[in-house]
């Protein structure tokens, strides 16, 4: 993930669940290829799902 500017300290907190601004996150998108509705796509069915 160097290659795409993340330092190793930053993408190590990354995997381990800390928060991340909207902006890293799109940054994460670019970097696997992924557009960012792909990603969030279906998450609101499954916060519903917990609430039940």
């Amino acid at each position: 993930m160097i290659s795409y500017g993340f330092s190793v300290r930053h993408w190590q907190m990354i995997e381990a669940g800390r928060p991340m601004t909207v902006f890293t996150l799109l940054r994460v998108c670019d970097a696997f290829e992924v557009p960012l509705e792909r990603l969030v796509a279906g998450l609101a069915s499954l916060r519903k799902r917990k609430k039940e």
